[in-house]
């Protein structure tokens, strides 16, 4: 279900389409509010938008609007990648992974084009980095800050035991959201970069996150096993990063 590669989907609006279907995502009658920014990513911005005033989504948005009949659409390929794990049947209902609560389209009259966009959960408290930068976050107990690192070494095992490589492990990367009890949960969140496999010994490219990569990147490929270490790394860091504050 994973194994998306660019010859066989073609990164267009029908191979979306048709993945969409496979994986019963809803189609939703929504609009995004570009005043109300909250994020940037590689491949997408995000946007915020109310439905009521208890909830609010996020929209994550392509930045390449170039023609969708161009092959040089990576962010497009992101998006169906995104989709695609999210929806996992293993994944989409975890609770340190952030929910996918569907897609709705960005229609560019100018260019003639329509483009998906994510209709994705909204965290509260923003992400790691802001939210540790925050008066709320600088007053974290070391207990609450271990909490938060378990948390996400429970979602990245969930990840890795579907052979999932999220590739861009860093605070930014991961989501604050007030749990049913008033507590911190902490969601793994932008898996644009991410990559799959059906065995530890697939190769793939992995995206390089700055000092948050592991020292022994380099841009030739990686075995899903020895991306797992990687992830590892990188995660293992922002524990370091958030405890040693």
């Amino acid at each position: 279900l994973l194994q998306i590669s660019e010859d066989a989907c073609h990164e267009d609006l029908l191979s979306l389409l048709s993945l969409v279907q496979m994986l019963e995502v809803d189609i939703l009658p929504l609009v995004w509010y570009p005043a109300l920014h909250i994020g940037r990513g590689g491949f997408a911005v995000l946007n915020e938008a109310p439905v009521n005033n208890n909830m609010s989504f996020a929209f994550k948005r392509l930045i390449n609007l170039g023609s969708m009949l161009e092959k040089d659409s990576g962010s497009f390929m992101s998006s169906m990648t995104e989709i695609a794990i999210l929806r996992h049947k293993n994944i989409m209902k975890h609770p340190n992974i952030v929910e996918l609560y569907g897609i709705c389209w960005e229609v560019n009259p100018i260019r003639a084009q329509i483009l998906p966009v994510l209709v994705l959960e909204k965290a509260r408290y923003g992400d790691l980095c802001c939210f540790r930068n925050s008066l709320e976050g600088q007053k974290l107990s070391v207990k609450t800050k271990l909490s938060l690192c378990t948390q996400i070494a429970e979602g990245l095992a969930i990840l890795h035991a579907a052979l999932i490589i999220h590739g861009d492990m860093k605070p930014q990367n991961i989501l604050i959201c007030e749990g049913d009890g008033g507590g911190l949960v902490a969601k793994i969140a932008d898996f644009g970069s991410s990559r799959s496999g059906q065995e530890e010994e697939d190769m793939h490219q992995l995206h390089h996150s700055g000092i948050w990569s592991a020292p022994e990147y380099h841009h030739r490929e990686f075995s899903i096993a020895a991306a797992k270490k990687m992830d590892a790394y990188s995660f293992c860091l922002v524990c370091l990063w958030l405890l040693l504050d």
